[in-house]
């Protein structure tokens, strides 16, 4: 896609799913634009800051709806520090998606499905850890 200028009022963008970095996916006419702190299904006003010409970034100004797995962060700073992405996001529902992403991108490197369970999932602020088969370990 062609970069242009950026719009210079904020846009109202609904999440969509979640970047492995964490940062939340919208998307505006087809662009995807990453967001740091939007879950899926949560709708905020967002400023883009910058055009990468296949994506965007953006940032939220306004909170307009949560999204469904959304929970009070243990951490006062979270929202500000830029540490831990997923601290507001429920650790069932985080689980399911990083299980979801790393079951993905295992099968996509070798070419064939790999299933992958995800171990430890009622512990927000723990580390996690995923059982892979046994022939792959």
């Amino acid at each position: 896609m062609n970069r242009t200028p950026l719009p210079q009022e904020p846009l109202a963008l609904t999440g969509e799913d979640l970047a492995v970095g964490g940062d939340g996916i919208a998307r505006v006419e087809g662009k995807v634009v990453f967001v740091p702190h939007l879950l899926p299904g949560a709708r905020a006003r967002v400023m883009l800051v910058e055009d990468k010409g296949r994506f965007a970034r953006g940032r939220i100004v306004e909170t307009l709806a949560h999204g469904k797995h959304e929970i009070t962060a243990l951490c006062s700073v979270q929202s500000t520090c830029g540490g831990c992405a997923w601290m507001h996001f429920a650790p069932v529902a985080a689980n399911e998606t990083r299980r979801a992403q790393c079951a993905h991108l295992l099968s996509r490197a070798a070419g064939m499905d790999i299933p992958v369970r995800w171990l430890d999932v009622d512990s927000p602020g723990r580390h996690r850890e995923a059982d892979l088969p046994r022939d792959l370990r």
